[in-house]
């Protein structure tokens, strides 16, 4: 369910930037534009890395791997996620 949520909310990311761009707001716009696109960019990459790591958890769970074999990439991918999850607040306030 977090896989597609997160590919879901990617996809919205990527709607709303085209349809920036086709208003006009491209990265050269000004301060606030090239602000706004690296931020919400490196958020954007980041949730890529988050499905990564999701995605190479769920690889090593369907063939049945024990669990103890697995806390490491369990516990990367969770941090991670918590990582995205705390920052995505931070740059609404800083850009909304």
């Amino acid at each position: 369910a977090t896989v597609l949520l997160g590919a879901i909310f990617l996809m919205i990311q990527g709607t709303e930037w085209a349809r920036l761009v086709s208003y006009g707001l491209t990265a050269d716009s000004g301060i606030y534009a090239s602000t706004f696109y690296a931020l919400i960019g490196c958020h954007g990459l980041h949730a890529i890395g988050g499905l990564a790591a999701l995605i190479n958890v769920t690889r090593k769970v369907l063939p049945g791997v024990e669990l103890g074999r697995l806390r490491e990439s369990i516990d990367g991918a969770a941090t991670f996620w918590f990582f995205v999850v705390g920052l995505w607040p931070l740059l609404y306030v800083l850009v909304y």
